[in-house]
């Protein structure tokens, strides 16, 4: 799956700056540890889904981290943003879910 990811997902994104750059190239090694145990989770909640709040509070992973790993799973087909919003924040659901 690894194979499959690198030709989707080459490298984590970063922007201009050498800390991001830094930041981005570190975060590499548990990028795909973060990925599935996120698409596990939105799995686990079916329709209610979740939002970055929620899998940053109940996985204790940064929202960065929890934005970039959610990003790359839309990108992926593997979840999708729907019309539901709790405490202002929008709802992503697993595509299994709908």
């Amino acid at each position: 799956m690894s194979g499959y990811l690198s030709v989707l997902i080459p490298s984590l994104p970063f922007s201009e700056p050498t800390t991001s750059r830094e930041a981005a190239l570190a975060m590499q090694p548990f990028a795909e540890t973060q990925r599935d145990r996120l698409e596990a989770f939105y799995r686990s909640r079916g329709l209610y889904g979740a939002t970055d709040v929620e899998v940053e509070v109940l996985h204790g992973i940064r929202r960065q981290s929890c934005c970039a790993r959610r990003n790359e799973l839309l990108k992926l087909g593997r979840v999708v943003k729907t019309d539901q919003r709790r405490s202002h924040c929008a709802v992503y659901v697993h595509v299994e879910a709908r």
